[in-house]
């Protein structure tokens, strides 16, 4: 079974992404100006298939309470009222409401749309969101069109019982400060009073941290289940009820919790990829913990065989795990057929040795389900088996044996173990006929001839449990206690360690020593081939590609049979093509259904042959694809678990954009494009590692290596990088898994247009001090290479200043409008923009303001540039904040400005700032001017005095001039 993941934001938590524990509205600045119109266009989903036939509609048994109009309460009744939301919780579980009164308008007759005419302002945690609007949508899911089949077709059964036009749905939309939400809620059933989701974003836009939903679509069709059932045939999600002439929108316990955990996807039978039960039998229930199946799917959606068509032709495999733990001889394949009815597992033994396994095929009949991801398989002696897939790990369990049987799809096959490979007891000898190897016992003893000396040994230990191709043997009659034997190229040859020691562990695996397994050849062409098995995997421009060519011999030798494999999902594209075999001239000539075959042998072991201008090897050893070719095909995108590592393939997988924002030890952010440069080079070439160059990466760090695993679902990046391509080690960190989630992913064009509007601008700000602006002007610049620069520049009282920097790191896009990186201190910046206004808003822990990209610099306020100072030989003297000052033995009090502005500019062109200041017995009103005097700031302070404080400037006259001492 394949379960699609899916994040699904219902508009039941549509409010979620805004709460104080999430970070954003720690800034409760907000747009004030109300909107006169809002706009409600919107995208349409494509038309859906529709199951119009087949088995009763739930919506016609009407004598169920759940198809009566007046269950609970009349159907009318939701045409007026009014849906609230009130408040979170501390999980960031939302509350509803609903209020009587009649609140809604036509809005758009053509699309059943209303809107809500009364509605207020509300907040999140306590913060506001503005210009609120809510919809309602009667019998018409907005998300498709309205004329579309979706919406015609589903508005009454067959029967002309209502169906669709039961339904009410709810949307939200309101400003903060950034962005503006537009969020789908839910559907309400107004028969049955049942909730069910009905939307899911399928696309977000990261602000501060948080994903905010940016578009939707319907959850109807394939997101979850590769179904196409209706969103009301999902597990409800909750119901609205009446008590007490109030209305209340209760959400199932089940649900909460789910939201709580993160969990956000409604379930079909309680399951989605993140649970595990059975389908319910029961429908759900009006109660807080009435968890329940929805009453329009009549209980008998199998969603388990629906899920199995999702992998007709797949194939998984195993190797068979002996009782001492090694690996036999035995290699296990399922395949599920087209119809997905029934699994065939087949076996063959490695290099077609002899096994007291069976290998004789087993035929599986699939049952019904016990849940989306378990069944009951028959095979064909009646026996039952519990079956489950997982499709996230790729594999399928198959339990009701000793033990269960465990299969992945693109199986890393290790192979057997050494002693089970050369327990059919084989010769080995070298090319020049100077070594050989004989195997006996076997496989428990071995004869090693070099140079006319013979050793004798006996098995002690495979060398590790990761490489099944080497074994650890000990001799009592030689000096050197024990010895390292390798097989190579699909056992077809074997070397020894040229050192060893007087234990198991103590000697080097440098293996030289090498022989050739001896094969047998006949008189014909027929009795050569006979049994044997020849492969090679097809090439490209970027190395070993996706398809595996095999050519297989009967054991007599009369027919062979071509397969094509394809890597990912084990899927073969020609089941096996039966050919059949002719002698040719000699024992190196024949013939596959009259075409040429040509036979090359050698005393290497290295048989190829020749066959429609391809060539097979004999015991070919399958490097699998290169990496490039793994990751080639739809440009894949691989997202860790916590959302802060992201892996971008393009250009045919030659092109790698790595994008990280979690500070891993201090490190900041990364957001690098790398280009291939080569598989990563090992004693055995390794086609699961690449090397790849950083087209804009710092010093120390041009280059990274990337791994594959987990059948290619899962990718891993060096943690440290060299100035060359091999200079660095392969310690593995910063895991990422294939086909996450990436609802939550900017794509590449969202990222270029947040570093195309960044770039190359500055923004500024002053800090604010005493509730007016303060003397430190502070600049954000961000330059081409995506570096970010914090600086502070200082108002001086006498001299000029020099910015100084206080922060700068390495900018990484997070969204289209927002983006952010870490300082060495590990101190993190958060950026959003809004490109209208041209600010930036920056975020950093629970400091957050805005800068402006055009900032009208007027300076410090009047209180802060003449705070602390003296001036005329203490004649003035002002406090520490700027607020009063002594003169005469008196204290006068900042009351003001004389103008709108603290700031303003005079006929001179110099700025003025008037300030009354009160004291004295006689209420005596000073009004002050600071003016430069050359290059000094702010020196010379004027004074004129009034007893009313009615001084006109245009003739008033200024006095008691005074120079700046302090």
């Amino acid at each position: 079974m394949r379960i699609i993941k899916v994040t699904l934001l219902t508009g039941i938590i549509a409010f979620l992404f805004f709460s104080c524990n999430h970070g954003f509205l720690k800034d409760p600045r907000l747009y004030n100006a109300k909107k006169k119109t809002q706009d409600t266009n919107m995208s349409v989903a494509p038309e859906p298939e529709l199951d119009l036939t087949g088995g009763i509609d739930a919506f016609d048994d009407l004598e169920q309470w759940y198809n009566k109009s007046d269950e609970g309460f009349l159907a009318s009744d939701f045409d007026t009222m009014s849906l609230v939301g009130t408040y979170f919780d501390n999980s960031n579980v939302p509350q509803y409401a609903m209020e009587s009164g009649d609140v809604w308008v036509s809005n758009d007759t053509t699309k059943a749309e209303y809107v809500h005419a009364k509605a207020p302002d509300t907040t999140g945690q306590g913060y506001g969101i503005s210009n609120v609007y809510w919809y309602q949508y009667r019998g018409r899911n907005p998300l498709y069109a309205t004329d579309g089949s979706y919406n015609t077709q589903l508005q009454s059964t067959s029967k002309g019982n209502p169906k669709l036009n039961r339904f009410y749905f709810y949307r939200f939309t309101g400003d903060t400060l950034s962005p503006s939400l537009d969020n789908f809620l839910f559907a309400v059933d107004t028969y049955s009073k049942l909730m069910f989701a009905f939307a899911y974003p399928t696309k977000t836009e990261n602000v501060f941290g948080n994903n905010v939903p940016k578009a939707w679509g319907p959850t109807d069709g394939s997101p979850f289940l590769g179904t196409n059932y209706q969103f009301y045939m999902y597990d409800p999600v909750g119901y609205v009820e009446k008590v007490d002439d109030q209305y209340n929108v209760v959400m199932y316990d089940w649900f909460k919790n789910n939201l709580a955990k993160g969990i956000y996807q409604p379930t079909l039978g309680g399951l989605n990829d993140k649970s595990q039960g059975t389908p319910y039998s029961e429908v759900a229930k009006k109660s807080p913990s009435g968890q329940g199946t929805s009453p329009f799917n009549n209980n008998s959606v199998d969603f388990f065989k629906e899920n199995m068509k999702l992998l007709s032709g797949a194939t998984f495999q195993r190797r068979e795990t002996l009782a001492d733990g090694s690996n036999g001889l035995v290699l296990y394949k399922y395949t599920v057929d087209k119809d997905a009815t029934k699994i065939t597992r087949t076996a063959e033994s490695w290099n077609d040795l002899p096994t007291t396994t069976s290998l004789d095929p087993v035929i599986y009949t699939i049952g019904d389900g016990e849940s989306a991801t378990k069944g009951i398989l028959t095979d064909d002696q009646g026996k039952k088996f519990s079956f489950e897939l997982a499709d996230e790990t790729r594999t399928l369990t198959i339990a009701g044996g000793s033990t269960p049987e465990v299969a992945v799809r693109n199986f890393s096959d290790l192979g057997p173990d050494f002693i089970h490979r050369v327990a059919h007891e084989p010769f080995y000898k070298s090319s020049d006929g100077s070594i050989t190897y004989t195997f006996k016992d076997k496989g428990k003893t071995l004869v090693f001839v070099s140079d006319g000396k013979s050793y004798n040994y006996t098995y002690e230990q495979p060398r590790n449990d990761t490489n099944r191709n080497c074994a650890v043997y000990g001799s009592k009659d030689a000096a050197l206690y024990y010895a390292g034997f390798e097989l190579r190229n699909q056992d077809s040859t074997i070397t020894a360690s040229r050192t060893s020691g007087a234990w198991a562990g103590t000697f080097a695996w440098d293996m030289t020593y090498e022989a050739h397994l001896t094969y047998e050849t006949g008189t014909t062409f027929k009795e050569t081939v006979k049994g044997k098995t020849f492969s090679y995997r097809k090439s490209n421009d970027s190395g070993y590609d996706l398809t595996l060519m095999t050519l297989k011999f009967s054991a007599d030798g009369s027919t062979a049979t071509l397969s094509e494999t394809k890597w990912g999902g084990g899927v073969a594209v020609d089941t096996g093509t039966s050919l059949t075999v002719a002698d040719g001239t000699n024992a190196n000539a024949g013939k596959l259904n009259e075409q040429d075959v040509t036979l090359i042998t050698s005393n290497n072991g290295q048989w190829q042959l020749k066959y429609q201008d391809s060539t097979y090897f004999l015991r070919y050893e399958d490097p699998g694809p290169s990496f490039v070719n793994r990751v080639r095909d739809g440009n894949p995108t691989f997202v860790s678990s916590n959302g802060d590592t992201v892996y971008r393939f393009s250009n045919f997988g030659k092109t790698l954009r790595m994008t990280y924002t979690g500070g891993w030890l201090g490190m900041g952010n990364f957001d690098y494009t790398y280009e291939f440069v080569q598989e990563k080079e090992t004693e055995n070439s390794s086609t699961s590692k690449a090397v790849y160059k950083a087209k804009d990466g710092i010093a120390g760090f041009s280059y990274a290596g990337f791994q594959l695993s987990n059948s290619d679902m899962q990718i891993q990046a060096s943690r440290t990088s060299g100035s060359g391509a091999g200079g660095f080690v392969w310690d593995m960190t910063y895991d990422a898994n294939r086909n996450g989630d990436i609802s939550s992913v900017p794509t590449e064009e969202d990222l270029k247009a947040f570093y195309d509007y960044i770039n190359g601008k500055s923004f500024k700000n002053r800090n604010v001090e005493n509730g007016v602006a303060g003397l430190e002007l502070y600049t954000w610049s961000f330059d081409t290479s995506k570096d970010s620069t914090l600086k502070k520049q200082v108002y001086p009282a006498n001299t000029e200043s020099t910015p100084v920097t206080i922060s700068s790191g390495k900018l990484v896009a997070t969204s289209k409008t927002s983006g952010t990186f870490l300082t060495e201190d590990n101190k993190r910046y958060n950026f959003s923009y809004d490109n209208e206004s041209n600010t930036l808003f920056v975020e950093a822990g629970s400091d957050s303001l805005s800068y402006s990209l055009n900032y009208d610099d007027k300076g410090p306020g009047f209180i802060n540039r003449v705070k602390g100072a003296v001036f005329g030989d203490k004649t003035y003297v002002f406090d520490d904040t700027g607020t009063t000052f002594e003169y005469d033995g008196y204290t006068y009090t900042w009351v003001g400005s004389s103008k709108d502005n603290e700031h303003y500019t005079g006929k001179d062109g110099k700025k003025y700032v008037y300030t009354k200041y009160k004291g004295g017995f006689w209420n005596v009103v000073y009004f002050v001017d600071l003016q430069d005097e050359g290059d000094k700031k702010d020196h010379v302070i004027m004074f004129q005095t009034s007893s009313t404080g009615a001084a006109d400037y245009a003739s008033s006259i200024m006095g008691h001039k005074a120079y700046r001492t302090k």
